[in-house]
């Protein structure tokens, strides 16, 4: 594995403790495990002395996020950014998804970005475009894109260590659920690691207005920093799995057809797709698989009579339709297929 990219940015994170300020800002709630989701963002990047930079080197971003996830006890996903030449001039603000929103399953979460300086030839901006067009590939259905997430993470790592671009700017954090006694709780927020001693710039005095960081009421312009956001939902805002709104709608129209046995068939291969799922909390696999049955049970009533009756169109709208709070599915833990097919 090409290690050698983050193991100069260890180095450079423990040689350098003096001369940077990580500050942590805005924080909201704890995040629950197996109830939440997360998503890390660029929320913004600044070049003090831009010009500068830009007479011999432009800058990228390496961020990488590890995390356990579905199965795996570690993934790693990870994204290069390099700014848009128009955007350089500004101070760079960013806002770019470092990664897609992801359940959180408790555990240590480790956040990782560096600001590297790259000699600015064609084929090094080349490089990074192309590393951007490969992140992107990582989306969900995440269960179809994990074999190539790690392949990303140490494709990004190999391309910085031979790029030989000198690191800048190190932030690097772990986060832990609530309730270890730690001060690193994994919550909603911002992360500021500015290029200033604290004397310099007091962490006091900083603080967040529209994903901008800003020292007391003006805008915070003296300093090299990088501003990550932690996003928190308790809700995901793409419920998109074309394997379980697949074999839901064969389930649906077996029974249509009066076809009970394959009807039953499909049912348990959408339960079984919500199960295997890497995109949904545990506890909204429990309350999409209570949807389903609870569908299924309504619709078995009709008989031949269902086509009369109006479906939801998609998974959002069937959970709506059949609800089950969120507080009572996390409560059951998580879901078995025995349970998930006895409607439980």
């Amino acid at each position: 594995m090409a290690l050698a990219a983050w193991t100069t940015v260890r180095k450079w994170f423990n040689d350098n403790a003096d001369s940077y300020l990580l500050a942590s800002l805005e924080e909201g709630e704890p995040l629950k495990p197996y109830q939440s989701y997360l998503r890390v963002w660029l929320a913004q990047m600044f070049l003090a002395k831009r010009v500068s930079w830009l007479q011999t080197y432009f800058p990228a971003v390496h961020a990488e996020v590890k995390l356990p996830f579905g199965t795996e006890p570690a993934m790693s996903f990870a994204r290069v950014v390099r700014p848009a030449d128009e955007k350089l001039g500004e101070g760079v603000l960013l806002n770019y998804p470092l990664t897609e929103l992801l359940p959180y399953n408790g555990g240590v979460v480790e956040i990782d970005a560096a600001l590297f300086g790259l000699k600015g030839d064609d084929s090094l901006r080349a490089g990074v475009v192309l590393l951007e067009q490969f992140s992107s590939l990582i989306a969900p259905p995440l269960g179809q894109v994990l074999a190539i997430a790690d392949k990303i993470a140490m494709g990004a790592r190999d391309f910085l260590d031979r790029a030989g671009g000198g690191v800048h700017l190190v932030l690097h954090q772990v986060l832990t659920s609530a309730g270890g006694g730690g001060a690193n709780v994994m919550r909603s927020g911002y992360l500021a690691v500015v290029l200033a001693r604290a004397g310099q710039v007091p962490a006091a005095e900083l603080r967040v207005e529209g994903d901008q960081l800003y020292r007391g009421a003006a805008p915070f312009t003296t300093h090299d920093f990088i501003l990550l956001r932690i996003e928190a939902r308790d809700q995901r805002d793409n419920w998109y799995s074309p394997a379980v709104e697949e074999a839901r709608g064969k389930a649906i129209d077996a029974l249509l057809n009066g076809d009970k046995e394959a009807a039953q068939r499909y049912r348990g291969a959408a339960l079984a797709s919500v199960l295997r799922s890497h995109d949904f909390t545990e506890a909204d696999k429990r309350r999409i698989a209570v949807a389903i049955n609870r569908e299924w049970d309504e619709l078995a009533g009709y008989g031949l009579g269902i086509s009369g009756q109006a479906l939801p169109a998609d998974l959002p709208s069937l959970v709506d339709r059949y609800p089950m709070s969120q507080a009572a599915a996390a409560a059951l833990g998580p879901v078995t297929m025995e349970e998930a097919m006895a409607g439980r």
